[in-house]
């Protein structure tokens, strides 16, 4: 909801050759854009998920990504101009990533022992929900 609004946003950059909208792509392109970016602007959860793999900093604008994984490298501000003015301007570094924070690769003999344990069947599944 809104893409309309921001397309039309982004368009006023169309004259400005450091910029190019494209509005959908596919995952791939996506990955290989982003491992060549120099950081990540946005509310996008490509900032908290994806852009820790390869290194990128982000600057995660806005409460959308609130309660997901954080990482030194991200740099969370609101909707305030000035803010997102000062995170834009401060030093962005590749950082270099911690290869055990993605886990040993045994990810699925960990998942077939929890699922095997009786803790997993006891959780309660239902989506919360959080009043602000």
């Amino acid at each position: 909801m809104g893409s309309r609004q921001i397309l039309e946003t982004y368009k006023k950059l169309n004259s400005n050759n450091q910029f190019r909208i494209i509005p959908s792509i596919r995952f791939e392109y996506f990955l290989v854009l982003l491992k060549n970016a120099e950081c990540i602007v946005g509310n996008s959860s490509a900032g908290i998920r994806e852009a820790p793999y390869y290194g990128i900093p982000t600057i995660n604008i806005g409460t959308r990504q609130e309660n997901r994984a954080l990482h030194s490298h991200i740099i969370n501000v609101g909707y305030d101009f000035n803010e997102i003015l000062q995170a834009l301007q401060s030093p962005l570094e590749k950082i270099t990533v911690d290869e055990q924070h993605y886990g040993d690769g045994r990810s699925a003999e960990s998942f077939l022992k929890v699922l095997q344990g009786q803790n997993i069947w006891q959780l309660n599944h239902q989506k919360q929900f959080r009043d602000i």
